[in-house]
């Protein structure tokens, strides 16, 4: 009877600690993709402010981002290739303000962001518009998929 109710208790709080771990790692998940879409936010408003001047030729930007890419590259990894360094410079032009960026990587991953940032239709005139857009957009595309 007594190993009975020892098998018992250990099997609850094997279960209830597996729920403690995968919440926290689903936290952790969500924190990480969010400082790293951030990230990838203020290079690419970084890169659009230091190459996008008026003053600067195209050839200039186009010199400057492979100089950037290729270093980062060999420093980072691939995830900041000629590509990916191009997409978040388009992250940051359609989304310029930082609190509609903060809010959007609370709700969205580097992959819904990715996902929206080719479609047309989310650069409506009001940058809340755009977010709520973006947003949804994300949402259907990958329930959708599911």
């Amino acid at each position: 009877m007594a190993d009975k109710q020892i098998n018992n208790i250990s099997t609850n709080l094997i279960a209830e600690i597996r729920g403690l771990i995968i919440e926290s790692r689903n936290q952790i998940n969500t924190t990480v993709n969010a400082s790293m879409s951030k990230l990838y936010w203020q290079i690419g408003k970084q890169i659009n402010e230091t190459v996008g001047g008026k003053s600067r030729t195209e050839l200039y930007g186009k010199e400057v981002v492979l100089k950037l890419c290729t270093q980062l590259t060999q420093e980072y990894g691939t995830a900041f290739s000629e590509k990916n360094i191009r997409r978040m410079m388009q992250f940051a032009n359609i989304f310029q303000d930082e609190e509609i960026v903060v809010s959007l990587i609370r709700q969205l991953s580097w992959t819904h962001l990715l996902a929206i940032i080719p479609i047309e239709n989310t650069r409506p005139k009001t940058t809340r518009k755009k977010a709520n857009i973006a947003i949804e957009i994300a949402r259907n595309k990958f329930e959708n998929k599911a």
